[in-house]
């Protein structure tokens, strides 16, 4: 299978997500990961979950660490999630921590 094919298959998945009801990038515009994260992969998740919201915006000046900042909904038990931008190299790998963190947090809720 060539590689444009495989790309195709793996953009082309459903990704519903089940707890997560926003994503807030704090991140400068030269972020790389964050950069790639909104080219190719928030548009399937914002197809997938059409009321998803999202923000990007510099972060503010008494934080300087880029991350992206997951809020879970109120029926999953509320609460944020903030993830470090720094620590991944590539948007696939943020975009699997996202869907890792979802699948954690609708095990959680499922088991109470």
């Amino acid at each position: 299978m060539s590689t444009r094919r495989l790309e195709r298959v793996v953009l082309g998945t459903p990704t519903p997500l089940l707890t997560i009801e926003k994503l807030q990038i704090f991140a400068k515009d030269s972020n790389k990961v964050a950069n790639d994260f909104t080219t190719y992969f928030l548009p399937t998740l914002r197809y997938w979950n059409p009321k998803l919201e999202f923000m990007t915006q510099p972060p503010p000046k008494d934080q300087q660490k880029e991350r992206l900042r997951i809020v879970h909904s109120e029926a999953s038990g509320g609460g944020e999630h903030d993830v470090n931008l720094s620590l991944y190299g590539y948007g696939h790998q943020l975009m699997q921590r996202i869907l890792d963190i979802d699948t954690q947090k609708n095990l959680i809720r499922e088991k109470k």
